[in-house]
C-alpha cells in the first residue's frame, strides 16, 4: 500500500497485511516485528493529509542488561499530518507546542504501509527494555549471562579506590 498525498480527494481507508520486519533501533540494536495488520485513513486537510490508524504489534527486542531477547505486545495507534517540506516552518530553533508534534514536513508526496508502521514501532519500544525486574546483565569479562548462575570470573576491584588501598587501618590503643 502506498498513500500518495496528492491523490487523496477524500476520507479513504485502508487495510493492508505488514510482513514480518526488521527495525534499526540505532546502537546496533534491531526489532524484529511479527507479522500484523495495518488498518489506516488518510484524508485531505488544507495544505496537506491527515494519516490515522492503527495496527497490533508483537516485537522481540533485546534486554539491555543481558541481551536476551524480550517480548513486547501493544497496539499502535497513531494520527499524523503530512504537509510538503516546502512548507515548514522557517524557524532556526523553537519549541514546538504538543499538539503540532503530529505535523510532519517531508519531500516525498507518498509514505507506504511498512514505513508507517516501522516508524510507529519505533515510537512504541521504550528506551530501555528488560527482560524482568532484577535482570543481572552479563559479565564484563567473560560476557556469561549473569541470570543463569556465577560466570567464576574473579570480582574486579573498583580502580578508583585504588588510592586508598596503601592506607594502613587506624591505630587500636
Amino acid at each position: 500500500m502506498k498513500i500518495v498525498f496528492r491523490e487523496i480527494a477524500k476520507e479513504t481507508h485502508f487495510e493492508e497485511p505488514v510482513k514480518a520486519m526488521e527495525v534499526d533501533l540505532g546502537h546496533a540494536y534491531t526489532a524484529h516485528l511479527e507479522p500484523t495488520v495495518l488498518e489506516a485513513a488518510a484524508a485531505p486537510i488544507p495544505g496537506g493529509c491527515r494519516v490515522s490508524g492503527s495496527f497490533p504489534y508483537t516485537v522481540s527486542v533485546p534486554c539491555s542488561r543481558c541481551l536476551s531477547d524480550v517480548k513486547l505486545s501493544g497496539e499502535a495507534r497513531f494520527r499524523l499530518h503530512y504537509y510538503p517540506a516546502s512548507a515548514a516552518p522557517k524557524e532556526e530553533e523553537a519549541e514546538i507546542p504538543l499538539e503540532e508534534t503530529e505535523d510532519l514536513y517531508v519531500d516525498q508526496d507518498n509514505v507506504t504501509g511498512e514505513e508507517l508502521v516501522s516508524q510507529q514501532i519505533y515510537l512504541e519500544i521504550p528506551e530501555k527494555v528488560l527482560c524482568k525486574e532484577d535482570c543481572r546483565g552479563i559479565c564484563p569479562e567473560c560476557g556469561a549471562d549473569l541470570n543463569k548462575g556465577a560466570c567464576g570470573c574473579p570480582a574486579a576491584a573498583d580502580q578508583r579506590w585504588s588510592a586508598i588501598k596503601g592506607l594502613s587501618s587506624p591505630r587500636k590503643e
